[in-house]
């Protein structure tokens, strides 16, 4: 974690985000300073931004001094206020003269870069699998070829175990 997500002193402006976005910091850090700068907009002394799971939802960055959970169960009573959103949550510290209701453009922004951000993350896992399974027919299918083509039993068993074992 930054500097800038522990302390919500440094004043980010609008453009400071879009920078951010453009130079491809990576999304983390994206998400970072768009949750600092609604922060600063909307007065809070801490937020952390959360990404949907399976049980839950798992922290992906967290500005300001406050101690937010790694993960939350899904019925999870929260000690902090909170915004639900398609595919995670923002849980809040409003500071005295910050807003309980958090709402606008800001927070569509940040939606959507979750969104996006949670698809990127699937896109690389099926990615992954693709990959995984192509290895696996490739395997099977060199298999095949070499009992087509092996009539020693014992040189075609030794090679079976060679492609099972790579």
């Amino acid at each position: 974690m930054n500097k800038a997500a522990a302390s919500l002193e440094t004043r980010l402006s609008w453009q400071d985000v879009l920078d951010a976005a453009s130079r491809r910091e990576g999304e983390r850090s994206f998400l970072l300073r768009l949750v600092l700068y609604i922060c600063q907009q909307h007065g809070l002394q801490a937020a952390a931004l959360y990404s949907k799971t399976e049980g839950g939802f798992d922290r992906l960055v967290s500005a300001g001094s406050e101690a937010f959970p790694t993960s939350l169960g899904e019925d999870e009573d929260l000690e902090y206020d909170s915004l639900l959103l398609p595919d995670g949550l923002l849980l809040y510290k409003a500071g005295e003269n910050g807003r309980k209701e958090l709402e606008g453009p800001l927070i569509l922004a940040l939606s959507s870069a979750l969104r996006a951000t949670v698809l990127r993350g699937r896109l690389k896992q099926q990615s992954f699998a693709i990959n995984y399974r192509g290895v696996e027919l490739e395997a099977l299918y060199d298999v095949g070829l070499a009992i087509a083509s092996m009539l020693n039993l014992g040189q075609l068993g030794e090679e079976i175990l060679l492609r099972a074992v790579s």
